[in-house]
Formats: C-alpha cells, sequence, structure tokens
C-alpha cells in the first residue's frame, strides 16, 4: 500500500495550532491504516523473501544424527539475526546460534537438532 504525502510541516508556523493539530491527527491515522492487519510473513515456500518483514523462508531436513552441525544456505546477503520455527515433521529441537557453534555467514548457517532427519520450515530474520 502507498501512504499518501503527509501534511505540511510548516502548519504550525502559519499560527494556527489548531490545523497543526488536526493534520498531525490525519497523518497518523493514514499511517495506521497503512500497517493495521498488512504485517504478514509472505507465502511461506521454501527459499522466498518475507513480503513486508525483513527474512527469508527455508525448508530443510535436519542431519541424519541427532545433535549434529549441518548447514543450511540462504540467499540474505547478510547474517541472520536469528530464525523463527514455524513447522516441523516430528518432535525435536533446532538449535544454535550465530555464536555458538560455527559462526553464521551471509549466505550459511549452522544448526543442530536434538533427534536426526526431522524437516523444518523456519523464517531466517534479517
Amino acid at each position: 500500500m502507498r501512504i499518501n504525502k503527509l501534511s505540511s510541516p510548516t502548519t504550525f508556523n502559519s499560527g494556527n495550532p489548531d490545523k497543526y493539530v488536526v493534520d498531525v491527527d490525519r497523518d497518523l491515522s493514514n499511517l495506521f491504516l497503512a500497517i493495521s492487519g498488512r504485517i504478514r510473513f509472505g507465502a511461506g515456500t521454501d527459499n522466498t523473501d518475507g513480503e513486508n518483514i525483513n527474512g527469508e523462508f527455508q525448508q530443510f531436513t535436519s542431519d541424519a544424527s541427532a545433535n549434529t552441525e549441518f548447514s543450511v544456505s540462504h540467499s540474505l546477503g547478510s547474517v541472520p539475526v536469528g530464525y523463527i520455527v514455524l513447522g516441523q515433521d516430528k518432535a525435536g529441537s533446532l538449535y544454535q546460534l550465530s555464536n555458538t557453534g560455527t559462526a553464521w555467514t551471509s549466505s550459511t548457517i549452522y544448526l543442530k537438532c536434538s533427534v536426526s532427519s526431522v524437516t523444518f520450515l523456519i523464517f531466517l530474520l534479517r
């Protein structure tokens, strides 16, 4: 959604504080309407970007051995700040952050899973 131009910042300087309050109220209402109900992750399919939350979806299967580090490639172009697990096909914990184990890079993250061969859908946060 495109937001219309906000009111002139010089309205208050014209000597009409009531007009300024009306303009600010209208601007805040427009901003609220622009984001209300429109914050979305996106499609949720592998390797797609977030819609208006900066990040990327990744689907992968953990290593065949439990608690063994494995890599997941991504195309964020920067080191992710973290991830959100959106789904998995069986019980198990996905773990390891960018400052534990192998350091994450602008193209690869390294994770572990408490059980073998779990398929995950995650959202990597930029």
